[in-house]
């Protein structure tokens, strides 16, 4: 069975995990949001690495999209190799991964690297071979990976970006909002 590599932010939570981390950060110490811009201005991996040293997210309390969670579950108990990819701090998929406990490996953006299109790509290419995997997301930034992989799954596209993904691969699946 074709593995399944799946985004985190905005498709399999309904929000962003920078933004989630950022927001505790600053209401719980205000006097953190000007070094977040000088974080910022040394890469989008460093600010998050910097934010995942300080914050702390209570993953069970994310707001995971039920219908997607469901199929997932399903893919793992079929046998489906599963492994969540994402621009989110490691610390925060690790976490995500375990509270689930369906995911067979993590990909994750760390201190040096933002794991985001074309460098998430690569590293799916690296873990799972050319073409040799499925991938669910919901942005523009994941044609790179939609590119590289046998299907793509997407959750809550525009028209546009539906289309899109046509252009670069087969679409295996769309999951709708409202779910």
């Amino acid at each position: 069975m074709t593995p399944l590599a799946v985004d985190l932010d905005g498709t399999l939570v309904q929000t962003d995990l920078l933004m989630e981390s950022a927001l505790r950060m600053v209401r719980r110490q205000p006097h953190w949001a000007p070094l977040m811009l000088i974080w910022l201005l040394r890469g989008r991996a460093y600010l998050k690495h910097q934010i995942a040293q300080r914050v702390d997210l209570d993953v069970s309390r994310l707001p995971y999209r039920k219908v997607l969670v469901e199929f997932l579950h399903e893919q793992h108990a079929d046998g489906r190799t599963l492994v969540l990819a994402t621009a989110s701090h490691r610390k925060y998929a690790q976490q995500v991964a375990d509270h689930l406990g369906i995911f067979h490996h993590v990909l994750a953006t760390d201190r040096y690297n933002n794991l985001k299109a074309a460098t998430k790509a690569r590293a799916l290419l690296e873990l799972l071979g050319d073409g040799n995997f499925d991938y669910i997301g919901d942005s523009r930034a994941d044609l790179a990976v939609w590119a590289q992989c046998a299907g793509a799954l997407l959750v809550d596209p525009s028209p546009g970006l539906l289309g899109q993904a046509r252009r670069v691969t087969e679409v295996k699946r769309v999951f709708s909002a409202g779910y």
